[in-house]
C-alpha cells in the first residue's frame, strides 16, 4: 500500500521517482494529480493541499529516512494506508461542543464538528484525531525494533534476512502492545538472539 496522508478531503502520497521519490497531491476518488514535489534524501518542503500549505520534513531516523507531514498549525498528521475523506454534515447541523455550524461529521465517530473543534486533518474530531495521532506515534516508535533486520540481511544473506525479518516482525508486534520499555528491549534482544542461533544452525546443516 502507498504511504500517504489525508487532509481536508485530499490525499498526499509518496511515490517512487528519481532521485529520492516524490509526493503527489491527489483529488479522490478519481485520484487526479493536482500537484507534485520531488524529494531529496533529507530536507523540508511546503506542499499545497486543499488550499493550505502543509510542511513536509524528510529526515534520517536510524538507517532509513522517514517522511513527516505537518498541518498548518504545526501538528503532525498521522499516515493512513487508505484515503480518509470528511463526511459532509447535513445542512443546518450544529457542532454539539460549540453550537456552531458543523463543517463535517467525524470520519471515525460521526460527531458533528465545526472549524474550531476539528482535528488538525479537518476530517476527524479533535478526540479521534488525538487517538489516531497517538497510535501513529506508537507504531512509528515500534518500527525501530525492526532495524536490526538490515544487519541480518547484510551478514546472513537471504537466510539471515528471513530469520531476522521473522524476529523483527515479532519484536514490532510486542512493542505495539506494551508501554514497558524493558519488555520491549528484552523481547527484541531475545528474539534476535534466537534468530541468530537458528540461522547458524540451519546454515551449518545446509553446508553439511
Amino acid at each position: 500500500m502507498a504511504q500517504g496522508w489525508s487532509f481536508a478531503g485530499q490525499r498526499v502520497e509518496f511515490r517512487a521517482a528519481l532521485p529520492a521519490g516524490k509526493l503527489v497531491v491527489l483529488a479522490p476518488p478519481a485520484k487526479v494529480v493536482l500537484h507534485e514535489v520531488k524529494l531529496s534524501q533529507e530536507g523540508e518542503w511546503s506542499v499545497p493541499v486543499a488550499g493550505q500549505p502543509l510542511k513536509v520534513v524528510r529526515k534520517r531516523k536510524g538507517l532509513t529516512p522517514v517522511i513527516e507531514v505537518f498541518a498548518p498549525g504545526g501538528t503532525m498528521l498521522p499516515p493512513a494506508d487508505r484515503h480518509v475523506a470528511p463526511r459532509p454534515a447535513p445542512a443546518g447541523s450544529l457542532c454539539p461542543a460549540n453550537q456552531a455550524p458543523a463543517i463535517a461529521a467525524c470520519a471515525r465517530c460521526g460527531t458533528f464538528i465545526c472549524q474550531a473543534c476539528a482535528g488538525a486533518d479537518l476530517t476527524h474530531c479533535a478526540s479521534c484525531f488525538g487517538t489516531l495521532h497517538e497510535a501513529a506515534q506508537k507504531n512509528a516508535a515500534a518500527m525501530a525494533y525492526f532495524a536490526p533486520v538490515i544487519v541480518f540481511g547484510i551478514m546472513g544473506g537471504l537466510l539471515g534476512g528471513v530469520f531476522g525479518a521473522l524476529a523483527g516482525g515479532a519484536a514490532v508486534a510486542i512493542a505495539k502492545r506494551t508501554e514497558n520499555k524493558v519488555v520491549k528491549i528484552g523481547a527484541a534482544v531475545g528474539l534476535y538472539a534466537l534468530a541468530a542461533i537458528l540461522w547458524i544452525v540451519v546454515a551449518v546443516l545446509l553446508r553439511g
